[in-house]
């Protein structure tokens, strides 16, 4: 018997990839940050944004105490 059946509609319903990239772009530009789209896609895609964070951490210099300001504008961009 089937007790549960999961189905991720992401990329199914909508092609969001395109959104959640340029949402990310626009809040990195918040912190002089500007990133490639080969980047994004080599280094960053499909990530959650606070890992995305730690990886501008590390290749960018980025200042992790802006990760959750970063996460914000994210989510707000993404929403617009």
């Amino acid at each position: 018997m089937i007790e549960a059946f999961l189905f991720d509609v992401d990329g199914v319903l909508v092609e969001a990839v395109g959104i959640h990239k340029k949402a990310f772009k626009i809040a990195c530009e918040h912190f002089n940050i500007d990133i490639s789209d080969e980047y994004h896609d080599k280094f960053l895609n499909g990530l959650p944004t606070k890992i995305k964070a730690l990886k501008l951490v590390e290749d960018f210099g980025f200042d992790v105490v802006n990760a959750d300001k970063l996460n914000t504008i994210k989510q707000q961009k993404t929403i617009e």
